[in-house]
């Protein structure tokens, strides 16, 4: 009964890390999409305790290399145990699962802004 518990619970967070996207804001180089440092699995698990409320692990995410530029990523999960899956070093996303970090310019202006 507790495992079917924490399947349901499990499905809650999969669905609200999957539905929408999570908005990351840094600085880039001026006059191009590269960002002046890069956006780690720690940047984005803070940026999802904020945005959605969810303390998400870092190794929950399978970020082959930080983001080094603007632009819409889709990053890889990771929310079943290896123990879980019986594969000792199972480093699959879960069903698939995907979520998308835009990462945009922190310096970035709404377009109708300038007078």
């Amino acid at each position: 009964r507790e495992l079917v518990m924490k399947q349901k619970q499990l499905q809650i967070i999969m669905t609200r890390l999957t539905s929408k996207p999570i908005e990351v804001k840094e600085r880039t180089v001026e006059g191009s999409k590269t960002l002046y440092g890069s956006v780690s699995t720690r940047i984005i698990c803070e940026a999802v305790s904020r945005q959605l409320n969810i303390k998400l692990p870092e190794s929950r995410l399978l970020l082959n290399e930080p983001i080094k530029e603007l632009g819409t990523f889709r990053v890889p999960l990771m929310l079943a145990s290896p123990a879980a899956t019986n594969a000792p070093d199972s480093a699959a996303p879960a069903n698939n699962a995907f979520m998308t970090i835009v990462v945009k310019d922190v310096d970035e202006k709404p377009a109708a802004s300038e007078a």
